[in-house]
């Protein structure tokens, strides 16, 4: 493959990078040509479990110190169970850290199948990255800052040289109460924290231009949004995780929006699971006009509830046939074919036609609008009690010609990713 002088490695490097992990590891087994170039791509992108650490480590100690896996090491993602390491670990991990002198995005996360509020802090990691000798661009750390300590130690690494030049910052577990100090790092232009976090970091007293937000919300943070109001000037992407908790309307966090950062141009409104049903959203579509300049807009929405949306143009009901009247002495009622009360007929997300309806409606609402992604659990059959989602995406696209048209298409799982659709480059 690497050969063949139409096929540059350039362009095996740019197709290697869409595959998964396992299969690049596959791949260098086949022969010696191909594993330089796959290889390259396997650890320029790695993400490293708690039970591949070691190796990982191990792999990177023993390649070439000018050249080889540590070199091309530039994204690297921690899923970890916690952040308590053993001294040996701590100090394998920090020899492979320092030979990575080419990384440039560093993540520590949580493994799957575990939650923020399992996390544990260690100090002596956070002052383990403040010895990292590369120059970091992104970095999201879920740690829960639930002590001084933990604020002490992570404002050495920020104030690091390896901080200097981050770009993106993620802190979606962070403390309000121990927030680190992050007036040291002077070019964050995207920043996720919850909404409380945010308010505590006070970003716009740190001179930061931001382009991308994404906030967690709990309860009726939704008044919070007034905080981006100093960033309305650059602020061009925001993203918006509501919890099961949030009582208020999509309707009612759209006009917050269009009130506090009118120019936004991308928009994703998403929730964390939840047993319980959404409240109704009767008028969403009238919302969409007060922001004159949102392009893509991303709805994810956990069990969806039936009547979930009002349809604005219902069928005509067909009128009942008339039964035979039971005369009786004791109760006296109403004929069976006198008209009952008439509300708002459901667009159910479960029906594709519906989410047709609804998707044409919003696209309608919003002509400035390019491209429309409607996410939503659509559960098949009786609902399982594990909360076992199918996910759904029906996605509305308008593409610009002489006779503007509009294409509709569905997939299933989730496109709006919250890492990568709407981080700046």
């Amino acid at each position: 493959m690497s050969a063949s002088p139409r096929f540059p490695q350039e362009v095996v490097r740019l197709i290697l990078c869409h595959l998964p992990q396992q299969e690049l590891a596959t791949m260098c087994t086949l022969s010696k040509t191909l594993r330089v170039v796959v290889e390259a791509a396997l650890y320029r992108t790695a993400v490293v479990g708690p039970k591949a650490l070691a190796g990982w480590c191990g792999a990177i100690l023993d390649s070439e110190p000018d050249s080889g896996r540590a070199r091309e090491t530039r994204v690297l993602t921690l899923a970890m169970a916690d952040w308590l390491f053993t001294g040996s670990a701590k100090e394998q991990l920090q020899r492979a850290l320092g030979a990575c002198v080419n990384l440039r995005q560093l993540h520590v996360v949580l493994q799957a199948g575990q939650y923020f509020i399992t996390a544990k802090d260690d100090p002596q990691l956070w002052l383990l990255f403040a010895t990292l000798p590369c120059q970091l661009t992104h970095f999201t750390a879920v740690a829960p800052f639930m002590s001084q300590a933990i604020s002490v130690a992570s404002t050495r690494f920020f104030a690091s040289p390896a901080a200097q030049t981050l770009t993106a910052l993620s802190l979606p577990n962070c403390c309000p109460e121990n927030t680190p100090d992050l007036s040291c790092l002077p070019n964050i232009v995207s920043l996720t924290m919850t909404a409380k976090g945010f308010e505590a970091a006070r970003p716009s007293e740190k001179g930061w231009e931001l382009q991308s937000v994404q906030l967690y919300l709990t309860f009726n943070d939704v008044a919070r949004l007034r905080l981006l109001a100093p960033h309305a000037a650059t602020l061009t992407s925001l993203a918006l995780v509501r919890d099961a908790g949030t009582p208020v309307p999509t309707t009612d966090m759209l006009v917050a929006i269009a009130q506090w950062v009118p120019g936004i141009q991308r928009l994703c409104i998403t929730e964390t699971g939840t047993i319980q049903p959404r409240r109704d959203e009767p008028v969403l579509h009238t919302a969409l006009p007060l922001l004159p300049q949102l392009r893509e807009l991303v709805l994810q929405f956990h069990r969806a509830q039936a009547t979930f949306f009002v349809d604005p143009d219902p069928p005509v009901p067909r009128r009942p046939r008339a039964l035979p009247i039971r005369r009786s002495t004791r109760h006296t009622s109403a004929p069976p074919d006198a008209p009952g009360p008439s509300g708002p007929a459901p667009l159910r997300l479960t029906r594709p036609a519906d989410r047709r309806k609804l998707g044409a409606l919003l696209m309608a609402a919003a002509p400035g609008l390019r491209r429309f992604e409607l996410g939503a659990d659509v559960f098949i059959g009786p609902v399982d009690p594990r909360l076992a989602q199918k996910w759904l995406t029906a996605v509305w696209a308008r593409f610009p010609s002489e006779e503007e048209s509009v294409q509709h298409w569905e997939v299933r799982g989730r496109v709006w990713d919250a890492q990568s659709s709407f981080s700046v480059s």
